[in-house]
């Protein structure tokens, strides 16, 4: 299943069951967040959509849509993760519609997020200089260390 059918599948299921905010602050936008983390040797990309009601990183709302075990280095990491990249930017400002019975429409707006050195090598810059580990984090680096 291509990326994009698998997202507007996760969406209308999320919506059917009532565990999809529609109105309010959202108001007829679908706010997906690509998160991408490294740990240990794998490097992870899921799709959470932050409308999701309930637990945000519960398996029942993030999808795993890449995971790859190998250097996280800009060069390595920007070939295999083009394609999952590119089929997200299908995604971009893409009007669905998640309910045919009330025929509810949504656009998919799209953000990234996770841990910061992935980002950052996916992007081709060198590692973060930063006191935490990662935006969403509230533990220094090295506290577990």
């Amino acid at each position: 299943m291509r990326i994009e059918e698998h997202v507007i599948t996760r969406l209308r299921h999320l919506c059917l069951q009532g565990r999809l905010t529609v109105g309010s602050p959202f108001h007829g936008v679908v706010e997906l967040l690509v998160l991408v983390d490294k740990g240990d040797k794998w490097t992870k990309v899921a799709i959470l959509p932050l409308n999701a009601t309930g637990r945000q990183m519960s398996p029942r709302n993030c999808s795993l849509v890449s995971l790859y075990d190998g250097p996280d280095k800009h060069a390595y990491l920007s070939v295999l993760s083009k394609p999952v990249f590119d089929q997200l930017n299908l995604l971009r400002d893409k009007v669905v519609t998640l309910d045919e019975s009330s025929g509810l429409r949504m656009t998919i707006q799209i953000h990234a997020g996770g841990d910061t050195m992935s980002l950052q090598s996916l992007r081709g810059l060198g590692r973060p200089n930063m006191i935490y580990a990662c935006v969403m984090c509230l533990w220094e680096k090295g506290f577990f260390l």
